[in-house]
């Protein structure tokens, strides 16, 4: 199995943030499913609506109706992930200057329970805690062939529209630490660094229906430093169900 790109992970989040206010995530499909830089790789909603805001199964396509993707494409899934950017620098305590690493100490700590099925079959997992300023350092298990574990290696500019979902997320701060200040044009640029975990699959045969399924937990871990990012206690993440009924 292929892992993912910095390339595949950029473009990922610079799609995942158009997702708008207000967010309907039981019908949005937000054009292109189909990453427009590649035309290679299907991307999959994001598991960030909790499931408490939001009804607890979000459908994509049905077992009758499925949705049409190219065969042979791969598919990205963000098992667990985030974005870290100038603004959040300017409002978070983090222990790091590189954006990828505080990513990962500042939105993604805590315990994590994520899993991703494939036509009933389990394919992918994250479970266990994450906690980098832990001594020594903890981290979950990575379940399955096609989970990775990626960090961008340099930081990228992201447009970040005023009406983005991830403003309002709730817990609000699973979203964005800081309500992003951007001028009337709507769109502000910011560097950004990504760290997260990512299920690929390498795409499926013509003529063929498949059900995905994924979903994700995730628990604060309050002994673990900064994790502003994550679920504050005593509450916890968890998102929709979600699952796409496709055909190729």
């Amino acid at each position: 199995m292929a892992a993912p790109t910095d390339q595949m992970v950029i473009n990922y989040w610079k799609w995942e943030v158009q997702f708008h206010e207000p967010y309907d995530p039981t019908t949005n499909i937000t054009d292109p499913h189909i990453d427009p830089a590649t035309n290679s790789i299907f991307l999959m909603d994001p598991a960030d609506v909790n499931k408490n805001n939001f009804p607890p199964l979000i459908n994509k396509g049905s077992q009758t109706n499925p949705l049409p993707i190219p065969a042979n494409t791969k598919i990205l899934i963000v098992l667990q992930g985030a974005f870290f950017d100038t603004d959040d620098k300017a409002n978070v305590m983090t222990g790091s200057v590189n954006k990828s690493q505080a990513a990962k100490e500042s939105y993604n700590t805590g315990t994590i329970e994520s899993q991703l099925s494939v036509d009933g079959n389990v394919s992918a997992s994250v479970t266990g805690e994450l906690c980098p300023g832990a001594n020594p350092p903890l981290a979950p298990i990575l379940g399955g062939d096609c989970v990775w574990e990626h960090s961008t290696g340099n930081d990228f500019l992201i447009d970040i529209p005023t009406n983005t979902h991830k403003k309002h997320l709730h817990p609000h701060n699973f979203g964005m630490i800081h309500d992003h200040d951007t001028p009337s044009n709507g769109n502000q640029a910011f560097s950004a660094g990504s760290h997260g975990y990512y299920a690929v699959l390498p795409g499926f045969a013509p003529n063929t229906t498949h059900t995905i399924n994924y979903h994700l937990k995730v628990t604060r871990d309050q002994n673990c430093p900064h994790g502003e990012g994550s679920p504050k206690s005593p509450d916890v993440f968890e998102s929709s169900n979600i699952t796409y009924h496709v055909k190729t």
